[in-house]
């Protein structure tokens, strides 16, 4: 028996998600801030995005994203483009790769052209990719292709560490609702998984209002505000 899963799970209750959301997600403005070949992909003269919005990575301000899971999923933001391919490249500590992968984009549509999409890969469990080990941090890199005839694109990147949960947090997290491991997640400040987790209620319940407050809020936290009005979650893959 676990008294504190008890009366998280009834505290949870009584709060709408949003609220249980931190308002900053780091605690002080990391260095380095904004500088090239962050999170955010700078616009180029000639490039494959016609409007003022940018290829973004959706994970914290410094950069740096903290996950309990060996095949995490990484999400980013796509804003309309005319680019044809998107690479994602994946790194050990000693800048290794150890995962690289290319896909296709789709067309879009008339009715949504003008709106970004977020988009998440999740890494595989085949092909011989070893799992994250916990405590080394990877290095992630995704550009987009903007002439399948030239290797140059809009690239963004960030890192990612994956840490061990304590037995008795993983079993909290085990018997919890999705909701309640939104919370769960974000208090331990986890991003792949506070943000993998939401992007699926968001995505499985898009009209519901509460869940909308809780994504806006999140992204809120990060600094993303732009992105968090104007993207829907769109899909995820899964090679």
């Amino acid at each position: 028996m676990l008294p504190f899963v008890k009366k998280g799970q009834g505290e949870i209750s009584l709060n709408p998600l949003s609220r249980r959301l931190p308002n900053e997600w780091e605690f002080s403005t990391p260095r380095g801030v904004g500088k090239p070949g962050g999170r955010q992909g700078a616009a180029t003269r000639g490039g494959c995005i016609s409007s003022n919005q940018q290829l973004t990575a959706l994970v914290p301000l410094s950069g740096k994203a903290l996950t309990a899971s060996s095949y995490p999923t990484f999400f980013w933001s796509l804003p309309p483009t005319s680019a044809k391919k998107v690479e994602f490249i994946l790194e050990d500590e000693n800048d290794n790769e150890i995962y690289v992968t290319e896909y296709l984009l789709e067309e879009l549509d008339s009715e949504t052209d003008s709106t970004n999409r977020i988009i998440g890969l999740t890494l595989p469990k085949f092909a011989g990719l070893k799992p994250l080990e916990t405590g080394k941090e990877y290095h992630w890199k995704l550009t987009l292709i903007c002439d399948l005839s030239e290797s140059t694109g809009i690239n963004v990147e960030a890192t990612i560490q994956r840490v061990e949960l304590d037995p008795i947090l993983a079993r909290q997290i085990q018997e919890a609702t999705p909701e309640e491991r939104v919370t769960i997640y974000a208090k331990e400040r986890l991003w792949n998984e506070t943000l993998t987790t939401l992007f699926e209620l968001r995505r499985s319940n898009p009209n519901d209002p509460e869940l909308a407050a809780a994504w806006q809020k999140l992204l809120n936290s990060v600094q993303l505000q732009t992105v968090a009005q104007k993207t829907l979650p769109d899909d995820t893959i899964s090679e």
